[in-house]
């Protein structure tokens, strides 16, 4: 794991997790050409997968860096799979994030998940209709590996325990062992991660990236 984020190091906060804070942008806000260098060097070299967490205003810098220095295909010679993780949000949010989700699709070549999260704002539509029918999800079908959708639950309940875990910096497994949570929260949050996981394996396992 690499969280990249210079204002909101969230990623990192997740002490379970083997996270590596890279501070990807210089004191001028553009992006650190050798720390770029050596974070590509470093997802080459990893043996395993690599998640890099892009906060919002580094996005579209680290975006546009990428393919002016043609990172991806660089990345993919040494038989890697990049695949972009684009979170879309309804409500005041909707149209950064689809503004990102546009900009992956029309400056690279690489595969995409879209991930809808209902879970604040409710059912996240476009154009009146769901990502996964829309036509910019129809017309660029090749791109997208799928949707995993982060379905919008009881906010006294299932928000309740999913907000303390987010909070306390918890991944699924440690709100499972925590005594922060009693039995009924950590079934609910059981549930949760089943959902998820079973898109997560639709996805990855069913047909798509092995």
């Amino acid at each position: 794991g690499i969280d990249t984020d210079p204002s909101n190091h969230t990623l990192k906060k997740y002490k379970s997790l083997n996270v590596q804070n890279i501070e990807i942008m210089d004191e001028h806000q553009n992006i650190n050409g050798m720390v770029f260098d050596d974070l590509v060097n470093s997802v080459i070299e990893n043996s395993g997968p690599v998640i890099i967490d892009i906060g919002t205003t580094t996005f579209l810098p680290f975006l546009g860096y990428l393919v002016e220095n043609e990172a991806i295909q660089s990345i993919q010679s040494f038989g890697k799979t990049v695949v972009f993780h684009v979170p879309i949000v309804g409500g005041q949010g909707f149209n950064d994030t689809l503004n990102g989700l546009l900009s992956v699709v029309d400056k690279t070549t690489a595969p995409i998940v879209v991930w809808e999260n209902e879970h604040i704002d409710g059912e996240v539509s476009y154009e009146g209709k769901k990502v996964s029918s829309s036509k910019l999800f129809l017309e660029n079908k090749a791109r997208f590996m799928g949707v995993i959708t982060l379905y919008k639950r009881n906010p006294a309940t299932f928000g309740a325990d999913l907000k303390l875990m987010t909070s306390s910096s918890m991944t699924f497994e440690d709100a499972r062992n925590s005594d922060l949570f009693g039995l009924m929260p950590k079934q609910r949050i059981t549930k949760v991660w089943e959902c998820i996981y079973s898109q997560i394996t639709n996805i990855f396992f069913s047909g798509g990236i092995k």
